[in-house]
């Protein structure tokens, strides 16, 4: 997509120019990680995600799905990966919690310039 533009290609019209159609096409398929979707039974014994070897081409594979992927689904990543995001899960709900409990205030100080 962005390849059409001249300024984030800039040397394409060149002959001999690398083409960055393929070379986001690679990254999309070996560098990035996914997953079986040709409707094979998982094998993992966990129900989730199989994720694919890197540079799978003899079954169907598509990218990790955002809001799909569990926590348990993170594990092919290892300790960190998952450690990373139940800590920002975790983070989150506690800021949402502290928000809710900021509105009263918020309420209570936004009518206290008028009064004075």
């Amino acid at each position: 997509f962005m390849s059409k533009f001249s300024l984030y290609h800039p040397g394409k019209n060149e002959p001999g120019a690398p083409s960055l159609d393929a070379a986001w096409a690679y990254y999309e398929n070996v560098t990035l990680a996914r997953v079986y979707d040709d409707g094979v039974a998982s094998t993992n014994g966990t129900g989730g995600f199989e994720r694919a070897a890197v540079g799978e081409r003899t079954r169907q594979t598509k990218l990790y799905p955002y809001w799909k992927t569990s926590l348990q689904d993170l594990k092919a990543f290892g300790i960190s990966v998952r450690l990373y995001f139940s800590t920002t899960l975790v983070l989150a709900a506690i800021l949402f919690v502290a928000g809710l409990m900021n509105v009263p205030l918020m309420q209570y100080f936004g009518g206290y310039a008028e009064n004075t």
